[in-house]
């Protein structure tokens, strides 16, 4: 009955949602006369953390109307820009402006209280709650569906995302520098999978900001808070553009991304939950040196680290091509250094990201990745790759559908299961997910899936697959979740 009442709720509230999209939209029609957001006012894009999407035409302009093919959400569907808040108190795109023009020319601005001020008056907020339930055919006893994360509890309800953007955007079309920053909250059962050492948790694994009283890991909750990102970022007109991005923030590597508008499915792959980083704490720069080229490099203190395990400092680097007609574009990430206390084991990563939009309404996309670890396996380096597939049908403005295809190997059991001294049998992962995105209004969208994950791994010790507390090699797990984006 518990449960029950938790879809009922769901579904309620996915219906006063639309409701109040509705109702603003129609207030927003009725006052049009009495106030225009300004024409100078640029509206923002979706928060994203991918190199794909940071290139920008160089024959589009502020005052221009970004056409539709150039606003291709993360998983390659539509979606719309968000509002900005109006620091004034009524709704509309743009920052209203305050009457005070922001170069000292008209005798009431200057000055460093003035230019704190103007730099303040930019800076919006945003975000949006993912929550959703997971059905898992085996039941099994502990209630989690391991070794999937993110939606990982079974035949239960997850609040997943209350996340919270706090951003000052910089300025990629202006012929002057900027200076920008971001800081992510996110609270809710997704914690655990973004946490970095220093930060969250300390290197034992237990919790610094969270309880240490949970089922999770060495005791974690199963909701706590974490902080993604929180960087301050420089812009400097040079070419094309080039930006500096300092701090702590999501790495560039692989496809699927931690923020839940970002992906088409409620799930994710296995690379992207064992293959790569999710974090990253130091500096990268981005330069555009054309209209379909961009560059990206820099350094951090090791994967998911606020600081690293050594004086070492590791590189990451890449290059992100895009089609003239803006159909195709390809992402090229690399990431190479040493993790281990000693500094002396070489962890290397490389990811492909090739993403075609075949037709106006179907999109594909394939991602492969290799890496590999010294000294982490019983060889001596510990190998693990995996390709991944894509495929989007959208069917109307509102609705899409989408399949997965993955094959995921860890050669040595390094990754997924972390016994790597040659006891475990067998190295393949693989999984099949079909799903479906509903927009029923725009800051709405529902995300139903089923998805079937098998496994010919065996652990030692008397398991007997990977799934349903070692018992399993394959499961079946049928999932639904509703983003509500404000």
């Amino acid at each position: 009955m518990m449960l029950v009442r938790r879809i009922v709720l769901l579904l309620m509230a996915c219906g006063l949602s639309c409701l109040a999209s509705k109702m603003a939209a129609a207030q927003q029609v009725i006052g049009s006369g009495a106030r225009q957001p300004a024409d100078s006012a640029r509206q923002a894009p979706l928060p994203g953390n991918t190199i794909l999407d940071d290139a920008i035409p160089e024959d589009v302009t502020p005052d221009d109307v970004i056409p539709e093919e150039l606003m291709l959400a993360h998983d390659g569907s539509f979606y719309d820009e968000d509002p900005v808040i109006d620091m004034e108190g009524s709704s509309g795109y743009g920052i209203a402006s305050s009457g005070c023009c922001d170069d000292g020319s008209c005798g009431q601005c200057g000055g460093a209280s003035n230019l704190v001020h103007s730099w303040l008056w930019n800076v919006r907020a945003r975000g949006w709650v993912d929550q959703g339930l997971t059905f898992n055919s085996r039941s099994p006893e502990d209630r989690f569906n391991t070794p999937v994360t993110f939606n990982d509890r079974s035949n239960d309800y997850q609040l997943n995302q209350a996340y919270l953007i706090l951003e000052r955007e910089i300025d990629k079309f202006s012929d002057t520098w900027g200076l920008g920053g971001r800081v992510d909250l996110l609270w809710g059962s997704d914690y655990f999978f973004t946490e970095s050492v220093g930060l969250e948790v300390r290197g034992d694994g237990t919790q610094r900001w969270n309880s240490n009283i949970g089922p999770r890991g060495v005791g974690a909750p199963l909701h706590g808070l974490a902080l993604p990102q929180a960087y301050a970022e420089v812009f400097l007109p040079v070419w094309q553009g080039l930006s500096i991005k300092m701090g702590h923030f999501y790495s560039t590597t692989g496809y699927e991304s931690v923020m839940a508008p970002d992906n088409f499915f409620y799930s994710h792959s296995y690379v992207m939950q064992y293959g790569e980083p999710q974090t990253l704490t130091g500096l990268i720069a981005s330069f555009q040196a054309s209209r379909g080229l961009v560059f990206h490099g820099g350094f951090h203190r090791g994967w998911n680290a606020w600081h690293g395990l050594n004086n070492e400092l590791s590189f990451i680097g890449g290059v992100k091509l895009r089609s003239l007609d803006d159909r195709t574009t390809f992402a090229f990430t690399i990431t190479h250094g040493h993790d281990d206390p000693d500094g002396r084991c070489a962890r290397t990563l490389v990811s492909n990201v090739l993403r075609h939009e075949l037709s106006p309404c179907t999109t594909y996309v394939v991602q492969f990745d290799y890496g590999s670890e010294e000294g982490a396996s019983a060889d001596g380096e510990a190998q693990w790759y995996g390709l991944t597939n894509y495929l989007y049908y959208r069917t109307s403005p509102t609705t899409e559908f989408g399949m997965r295809l993955e094959w995921f190997r860890d050669t040595d059991n390094a990754r997924v299961l972390g016994i790597s001294d040659g006891s475990a049998d067998g190295q393949d992962y693989g999984e099949v997910t079909l799903g479906m995105n509903w927009r029923p209004c725009e800051n709405l969208v529902v995300r139903p899936e089923v998805r079937w994950d098998m496994s010919n791994v065996v652990p030692p010790f008397g398991a007997n697959g990977m799934y349903d507390g070692f018992t399993e090699r394959n499961q079946f797990l049928a999932a639904v979740d509703m983003i509500w984006r404000f």
